[in-house]
Parts: C-alpha cells; sequence; structure tokens
C-alpha cells in the first residue's frame, strides 16, 4: 500500500473482516413493516427514512456489501431478547440502539443485558451503540453496566461516623449535604473504579480533576486527613448505590474505556463504539473512528488477521489435511485402540498434529500482514518509543528490559500443561520444593513399563527429579544462554531457577529418585499425583509419602536439555590431572562484563533459554 498508515492497518484488521451486521433497533424496518400495507402502530420508521436509509447505504454502499439483519425489539420480553445474543457470533458487527423499550424513557436495561450476555461470549464482538440520547448519557449508562459490583465496603462504625460528620455541616449548612453528594458523582466514580480505591483516594486528597470540587469543598470544612479518606470512601459507597442501578451481576471480566472525545468500552470478547442518531453519524465510520483511538497494539492486530484468515480459507485449506487419508486412519487407530489411560495422550497427539498441518498454510497471509506493519513501523523512529506507544513497556530501563526477557524464554522454553500422567519436563512443587521430572519420556509411560519395573516397584514408577533452586530474574537472564537456568510463570508472576548451583556453573544437578505413585498417573482432571521420597528418621532411611501437584511444563527440547545435562553429569568420567592452585594473593584481571542491554535486549536467547 502506498499510504499506509496505523489506522489502515487496524482497518484491515478489523474492519475488512466484516461481512454481516445485525441492526437491533425498534426504529428500523423489518421485511414484515415493509410488506405490510398498513402502518405498524409504535414504529415510525416512515418519518425517518431518510435517516434509515443513509445507514443501511454506509453498510452496503459500493465500498461495503454488507449482509444486513434486522430485529426490532418488538413483542418479546427481556429473556428473549437476551437469549437473541448467544447467536450474534454468526454477525460480525452488531448495531444496538439504546433504548429499546419505548415505555421507558432513557432506559438502557435490554441493551446493557445483551452487552452483558457478550461480555461472557468466547467470540470476539464489535458493537456500536446507536442512540438518539446525549452520548455522554448513554456511554455512562453502559459503562455502569458493564462494570462488575465494586468491593468497597464500611464497617458501621465507619458509616455512623462518616454521615455524623456529613450531619454536623449540614445542621449548620441545609444545602451542604446537596452540594456534597453533586461534588461525587458519575464521573468521579467512573475514576475511582479506573484507578482503584487507593490511588484515587491519594489523587482527591491532592485535589486533582476530577475530585477537585470534592476536595475544595472538604478542605472548606477544615476535615483533616483522617476524616478526609473516611468521607472520601463514604461518597465512593454512596456514589455505587445511586448509579449502579443495573441488577448486579458477578463474574464480568475487567474492562477497558475512553471518555474523551471519540467514547470506547472494551472487555476482552466484545469493543462497543457509540454513534448518535441525531448527528447522522454512520455506525461502521464511528466504529472505524473509535478503533483508531483505542489503538490496539501490533500483536492483537495479528491475532485479528490471523482469525480473519482462519474464516476466509479455513474450509479450503482443511481440504489438504484431510487427503492424507492413511495417516488419519494410522492415528484414528491408535486413539481407538489405546487403553482408558492412554487414550487421553493419543488424543492430544492427534490434535496437535492436525492443527499443525491446518495452521501452516494459513499464516503464510498473516507473515505478509507482519512484514508490512514492521516494514511501516520501522520508519516511526526509535524502536524503544515505539513500543512504550504500543505495550507501555519502556525497554529503555533495564528492568523493562530483564522483565520482557525473562518473560520471552518463559513464553519459547514453557508450554500449556498437557498429558494424564507425569512424564520429561514436567515442573511440579511438592513439600514446598520445585522439582522437575528428567528422566526420559519412554520411561514414563505406564502402559509401557517393563515387567522387571512392575515388579521391583508395583504401584509406583521411579523417575529422576532434579531439583530447582530459586534464582533472581536479573541473574536469570544474564546467565540464559549456560541452558541451565528455567523460567516459569506461576500465579501470574516469572519465577527463575537454576538446576544447580546458582553459584558453580560447572557444578552438577541437584537431582534424586522419586517414586511416583499410580505410575505417575494423575487424579481425575487434575496434574495432581502422590511420591514417595526416601529420607532420614531416627538413623535411618525410610519412605516419606508426599503430594504433589504439576504447575507448568517445559517444551520438548527444553527438557531433553535437561535430559541431557543430567546424562552428562551421571556418566562423567574422573581425570588423575593436578593443579597448582592460584597465589592467593594474585589478583585475577577483572572481567570486561557486556551491558545488560546488549546481554538481555540484543542477544537472542531463545535457542538456549
Amino acid at each position: 500500500m502506498a499510504n499506509e498508515s496505523y489506522e489502515s492497518f487496524i482497518n484491515e484488521a478489523f474492519i475488512k473482516p466484516i461481512r454481516s451486521v445485525l441492526i437491533i433497533d425498534d426504529d428500523y424496518p423489518t421485511f414484515e413493516d415493509m410488506l405490510s400495507e398498513e402502518e405498524v402502530p409504535g414504529k415510525d420508521w416512515r418519518k425517518h427514512k431518510d435517516r434509515v436509509r443513509k445507514v443501511i447505504a454506509s453498510l452496503r454502499g459500493k465500498d461495503r456489501n454488507l449482509l444486513v439483519d434486522i430485529h426490532d425489539g418488538k413483542n418479546v420480553d427481556v429473556t428473549d431478547e437476551i437469549d437473541s445474543a448467544t447467536h450474534l457470533h454468526q454477525s460480525d458487527l452488531l448495531v444496538l440502539d439504546f433504548q429499546l423499550d419505548k415505555a421507558k424513557e432513557r432506559d438502557g436495561t435490554i441493551a446493557v443485558k445483551i452487552i452483558r450476555k457478550l461480555m461472557t461470549n468466547p467470540h470476539f464482538n464489535l458493537v456500536v451503540v446507536h442512540t438518539s440520547e446525549d452520548l455522554r448519557y448513554v456511554f455512562e449508562q453502559v459503562l455502569l453496566g458493564m462494570l462488575a459490583p465494586d468491593d468497597i465496603a464500611l464497617t458501621e462504625d465507619e458509616t455512623d461516623k462518616a454521615e455524623e460528620l456529613i450531619a454536623q455541616q449540614t445542621d449548620a449548612d441545609p444545602e451542604f449535604a446537596a452540594r456534597f453528594f453533586e461534588s461525587f458523582s458519575t464521573a468521579q466514580y467512573l475514576e475511582v473504579r479506573r484507578l482503584k480505591l487507593e490511588k484515587a483516594c491519594r489523587s482527591a486528597v491532592k485535589g486533582n480533576e476530577p475530585f477537585k470540587s470534592f476536595q475544595q469543598l472538604c478542605a472548606s470544612i477544615g476535615w483533616q486527613r483522617e476524616d478526609l479518606r473516611l468521607i472520601f470512601k463514604y461518597a465512593v459507597s454512596a456514589a455505587a448505590k445511586r448509579l449502579m442501578k443495573y441488577p448486579p451481576e458477578a463474574n464480568l471480566p475487567e474492562i477497558d474505556w475512553s471518555d474523551g472525545d471519540v467514547k470506547w468500552v472494551r472487555s476482552r470478547s466484545v469493543f462497543i463504539a457509540f454513534a448518535s442518531k441525531v448527528e447522522h453519524d454512520p455506525p461502521i465510520n464511528e466504529l472505524t473512528e473509535a478503533l483508531a483511538n483505542w489503538r490496539p497494539d501490533p500483536s492483537r492486530l495479528c491475532l485479528a488477521r490471523l482469525r480473519y484468515e482462519i474464516d476466509e480459507r479455513g474450509t479450503a485449506e482443511q481440504a489438504g489435511v484431510l487427503g492424507n487419508k492413511h495417516a488419519l486412519a494410522g492415528w484414528y487407530q491408535r486413539m481407538l485402540s489405546a487403553d482408558k489411560v492412554d487414550t487421553r495422550r493419543q488424543i492430544e497427539q492427534t490434535i496437535g498434529r492436525l492443527t499443525e498441518s491446518f495452521m501452516g498454510p494459513i499464516t503464510e497471509d498473516v507473515v505478509e500482514f507482519a512484514k508490512r506493519l514492521i516494514a511501516f513501523e520501522k520508519k516511526q523512529g526509535d524502536t524503544n518509543a515505539v513500543c512504550k506507544t504500543h505495550f507501555n513497556v519502556d525497554l529503555s530501563r533495564e528492568e523493562e528490559r530483564i522483565e520482557a526477557t525473562g518473560q520471552h524464554n518463559s513464553v519459547v522454553s514453557t508450554k500449556k500443561m498437557e498429558g494424564w500422567h507425569l512424564t520429561t519436563g514436567h515442573i511440579f512443587l511438592s513439600g514446598g520444593v520445585h522439582w522437575v521430572c528428567a528422566s526420559s519420556a519412554c520411561d514414563m509411560v505406564p502402559s509401557q513399563l517393563s515387567s522387571f519395573r512392575k515388579s521391583s516397584y508395583p504401584g509406583c514408577m521411579p523417575f529422576a527429579a532434579i531439583r530447582l533452586q530459586p534464582l533472581s530474574l536479573k541473574s536469570a537472564v544474564q546467565t540464559a544462554n549456560s541452558t541451565r537456568v528455567l523460567f516459569v510463570e506461576m500465579d501470574a508472576k516469572l519465577e527463575a531457577f537454576s538446576f544447580n548451583d546458582p553459584n558453580d556453573d560447572s557444578s552438577a544437578p541437584q537431582w534424586t529418585l522419586l517414586f511416583a505413585e499410580g505410575n505417575g498417573v494423575f487424579k481425575e482432571d487434575t496434574f495432581e499425583f502422590n511420591l514417595v521420597t526416601m529420607g532420614a528418621k531416627d538413623a535411618a532411611l525410610v519412605a516419606i509419602p508426599q503430594s504433589a501437584k504439576v504447575i507448568s511444563q517445559l517444551r520438548y527440547e527444553y527438557a531433553l536439555n535437561l535430559v541431557q545435562r543430567l546424562g552428562v553429569s551421571m556418566t562423567r568420567i574422573g581425570l588423575d590431572f593436578q593443579s597448582i592452585p592460584k597465589p592467593k594473593d594474585a589478583t585475577p584481571k577483572p572481567k570486561k562484563e557486556a551491558p545488560v542491554a546488549d546481554k538481555v535486549a540484543d542477544k537472542p536467547v531463545e535457542a538456549n533459554a
């Protein structure tokens, strides 16, 4: 493209894939309405034909030829309306009227409930709320309806004290209470939900917007810091009771929003723009502007483009996968022939092969899209600045580079846990210690145990486990190419480990022999198992039972590296060389270290991390 901009890539990833539109609006005619010779009661679309025609033309003009369906929202109750949202993934864009119940002025209950349904939908949904009402009012109502209930609660004593403080001022000034609650309304409550309570309270104490009027009112009373914090918390609680008028719904995902000139709200599965019927804004144009204002990062653009390619070419590409009849038959026979415990492994392997075969050709166009995007971004200047704009990560700072490299190493070396029994590369926690299974995978299959092992260890599977020792993330990324460190994401936190002495690169791995009960088969629908380890008790060696849980899994090549390192350690040959120690007063020449930036940011580590 000759005149590419970042917005053009956004359009290519999000707008171009739109093929179908569903309009839910009682201001629009249905096919039944258009075929009826009589005017339908309560429908005044004939008075606004130009407005309706303009919106449909924007969706079916020469630049777009979208399939448009219309649902007027009539003759259905709330439940039926909400149930229709379960099928919205069949439409690429939803144009939704805010007030679907004309008997209730400025009421968006049905629209909010439809949006909430979309928020729990696994499909990504694009929505434009199209309204004749004031856009800020509609934006705030939709936003409040998408927020999960807050966890701000006052004790009875706190409530009594706050109300007493307000009552004291109201006695002297009867209008004080009205001014107080007016100074803390929708804008202030939404800012609290954005910043979280403690950060918002600090902002309010400083008098930052939008809390300036609230802070000035409180300061004029002379409330001290502790009283001011209590009053702020009380104001938030009171605002929630006034504003959160939609029925509370648990488990709503977190959301993000923009309340500037271009307004939008998004969750992980829905993006909502807002368009005015009064100003005759074509909904798809407002959606395009809102997406540009959101400015999704490049990785999200590539994934959106991948979804599009799957929809566009998926049916054709699956024909190539399904053409390998003999391989498919062999895979299916293995699944059918597997015993109860081995079936899961066979299924996972087969689905993995099918996925790899299917996705290979589809990603070709995504790669070309990424090439054009990178070529454009390279012209935008400093790479650190570009990355900070997209990801809010400043790679010019050492700690950010360390975190970025650590996350990279974790992503390339670990994968989603899989399997039904313990195997090579499983990282597990037992007795407060992290271990990694380092026995060969072929020795860990319960159905393939030799008769000797079955008779020697009935019901148990012996396996080699390497004890992992915690390591600081900075040390780990600086020694990543030593191939002796692991990076693991646990409970949303990145952790680093070394499988030998962190202070001695040449030291042997700290390994031991453990025994997995039930031949290492996990408890049903979990990654938990029991094991037996040998330990000292009363000057004797005894078996100690412990519970264990797999918390991560290494990719095959990284697990194989551990097995190889352990094998080298166990088969090393001692030689009879002698050495002369260095004199104690000899000062070794300091080794010139490369800056962390060079070692972390520029040097590729994925091959050996």
